[in-house]
């Protein structure tokens, strides 16, 4: 095992064209090249393509140059195109991300939504949102002025 006590940058280009970007750092880091684990701490982002994971503590199991499977705790937020997700934990297997413990996500579309958990599939755009509680919403100023400005209307219609 290899450990490395400064800001560290890696950058990996995929095979075949294949858009492949994956770069981190981090205050300290630790690579397993035996079992392809990179133990990541301190001011941790990870950039996967177009997403993006900021922690304090990232695990990252990689297949070859890609990662496979991202581990985060630690005030975490993950940014994509659409999405910014705040959480204690946060898991992703590429294929959909997981949040858990205080999540808080904001998109355009709905504003603010606090739910103990969410999962967020990165292909389909779906948000799964779970609560043991109760959801709590809160809407961005302009939508919350769509949606009264269409009660009125239905309201006047009928």
């Amino acid at each position: 095992m290899r450990t490395c006590k400064f800001i560290v940058y890696i950058l990996a280009i995929g095979c075949a064209g294949a858009e492949t970007n994956f770069e981190t750092t981090a205050d300290e880091v630790e690579i397993d090249t035996k079992r392809g684990v990179y133990y990541l701490t301190g001011h941790v982002k990870v950039t996967i393509r177009n997403r993006t994971f900021k922690a304090q503590k990232v695990i990252i199991k990689m297949n070859g140059k890609m990662p496979k499977e991202v581990f985060a705790t630690g005030s975490v937020i993950y940014t994509d195109e659409q999405n910014k997700v705040m959480a204690n934990r946060c898991y992703s297997d590429m294929n959909k991300v997981k949040f858990s413990q205080n999540v808080s996500i904001i998109r355009k579309e709905f504003g603010r939504i606090a739910a103990d958990y969410i999962t967020y599939n990165i292909s389909t755009k779906k948000i799964c949102i779970y609560s043991e509680n109760r959801v709590r919403l809160v809407l961005d100023k302009r939508i919350e002025d769509k949606i009264n400005q269409h009660e009125i209307r239905n309201k006047e219609h009928n």
